[in-house]
């Protein structure tokens, strides 16, 4: 839900760039370019979006099992929990 705020739409099919575009002939080529340069910066800032609230959310994952992890004990890796 949060990402859908962030993106300011409502659902996840909203969000996504819909390619209904004509096959493109000369007559529609500059029409179907600036068309599909618009739905192309659209659809990149959605992934950037995405991008950016995966990493904060796997962020705080990790902070927070940081945070639960006993100090000093050796997870099944063998590693220590603390680095």
């Amino acid at each position: 839900p949060n990402m859908l705020k962030e993106l300011n739409v409502e659902s996840w099919d909203k969000a996504r760039p819909i390619f209904d575009f004509p096959p493109v002939t000369k007559k529609n080529f500059i029409q179907w370019t600036e068309k599909a340069y618009e739905m192309i910066n659209a659809f990149e800032r959605t992934m950037r979006v995405l991008r950016i609230e995966l990493l904060e959310d796997l962020l705080e994952k990790e902070t927070m099992l940081k945070q639960q992890a006993p100090q000093g004990r050796n997870n099944a890796r063998g590693c220590t929990a603390s680095r």
